[in-house]
Parts: C-alpha cells; structure tokens; sequence
C-alpha cells in the first residue's frame, strides 16, 4: 500500500486513497473519505459524506462527519467527535472531547471519553465503557464489559452490561435496567422498567423503579427505596430511609 502525505489543509470532493492518508494539518472534504488503511491528521477532520477507513482512525483536532464513520481499526481523537448518522469501529474508541452522534455507535471493544457522551441511537460495545462526563442516549444501551460514568447517566430505552456499573451521578432509564456485576450510583436510581442485578446493589441516594427489582447479592440504599412490583433479594437488604413497595 502508498502513503498519501499532506502538509497544508486539504479541501474537495471525494477523497479515495488505497493505503495510508496522512495529514499535517485539518482535512477538509465535501464528499466521501475512503481510505484501506491508517489515516491520521494533525488538525481537525471534517467531511459531508461518509468516512470508511480499514486501518486506525487518529486525529489531534476535532472529527466532524454528516455521514456515518465506520473503521476496521481504533478510533482517537483527542478533541470532539460528532457524527450525524452511525459510527461503527471493530477496535477501541478513545477521545479526550465530547462524542455526539444521531445514529447508532456500535464498538467491538472499549469506548473511553473524557467529555461528555451523547447518542440518539443505540450504544453497543463488547468491551468496557468509561465516560469522565454524562452519558446520555435515546436508545438502548449493551455492553459487554464494565460501565464507569463519573457523571449523570441517562437512556430512554433498556440498558444491559455483563459486568459491573458504577456512575458518581443519577442514573435514569426508562426501561429496563440489568447487569451481571454489581451496581453502585452516588446519586439516585430510577427506571420505569424492572432492575435486576446479579452482584450487589449500593446506592446513595433514592432508589425507584416502577416494576420488579431483583437482586442475588445486597442490596444498601442511603435514600429511600420505592418499588410498584415485588422486591426480591437473596442476601440482606439495608435502608436508611424508607422503603416503600406496592
């Protein structure tokens, strides 16, 4: 494969290279950007059509696309992200800004953000999701390993990790709310669907849910805990406020 080498910004229509695209300063196109191997920018990243790269994605500016992003390879970025329709990596996603899309993300492996987090499609990711921000999706929200927000966490469809989900903010969904590992909030937890946890469950302020919630380990709330549908626990279950169940 070559190597396309630019030192000055780049404007244009489709841009198509087959090997590595590498820039030193912003890339700018009005159509799409395809590339079978790395592309890497020094400067910001913008394009009005669709971004397809088969080998690492790395930017040090912001990456804007009105199209969908899809890569074979890792994702960097250390400003913000924003697409408008899809983004889709097979490898990890990392970006020191903000990550806004209005369509799907879908990763195979980690996602790490140090802004905020913002989608109004699905999250899916297999491997870990850390956000030192607030998480917010219109979707559902899957992952196959750990969910870590330092901030509010917020999805208006189901949300299901296999490991454990740990948020130092509210956590709020309007569907159901499952994970395999333990579950621990510093803020309050609501969610109009059922909650079940496989580990144990801490939180520190209200617990609500308006259906069932089950829990295999513990389950400790500083708050008060608030229940429409039964409350099951296999291990002890400790208030400092009331709990209430329908």
């Amino acid at each position: 494969m070559g190597m396309a080498t630019y030192g000055d910004a780049q404007r244009g229509d489709s841009l198509v290279t087959e090997g590595s695209l590498v820039t030193e300063d912003s890339l700018v196109t009005e159509g799409s950007l395809v590339t079978e191997d790395s592309l890497v920018t020094e400067g910001s990243l913008v394009t009005e059509g669709s971004l397809v790269t088969e080998g690492s994605l790395v930017t040090e500016g912001s990456l804007v696309t009105e199209g969908s992003l899809a890569t074979e390879g890792s994702l960097v970025t250390e400003d913000s992200l924003v697409t408008e329709d899809s983004l889709v990596t097979e490898d990890s996603l990392v970006t020191e800004g903000s990550l806004v899309t209005e369509g799907s993300l879908v990763t195979e492996d980690s996602l790490v953000t140090e802004g905020s987090l913002v989608t109004e499609g699905s999250l899916v990711t297999e491997g870990s999701l850390v956000t030192e921000d607030s998480l917010v999706t219109e979707g559902s929200l899957v992952t196959e390993g750990s969910l870590v927000t330092e901030g509010s966490l917020v999805t208006e469809g189901s949300l299901v990790t296999e490991d454990s989900l740990v948020t130092e903010g509210s956590l709020v969904t309007e569907g159901s709310l499952v994970t395999e590992g333990s579950l621990v909030t510093e803020g309050s937890l609501a969610t109009e669907g059922s909650l079940a946890t496989e580990g144990s469950l801490v939180t520190e302020g209200s617990l609500v849910t308006e259906d069932s919630l089950v829990t295999e380990d513990s389950l400790v709330t500083e708050g008060s805990l608030v229940t429409e549908g039964s409350l099951v626990t296999e291990d002890s279950l400790v208030t400092e406020d009331s709990l209430v169940t329908e």
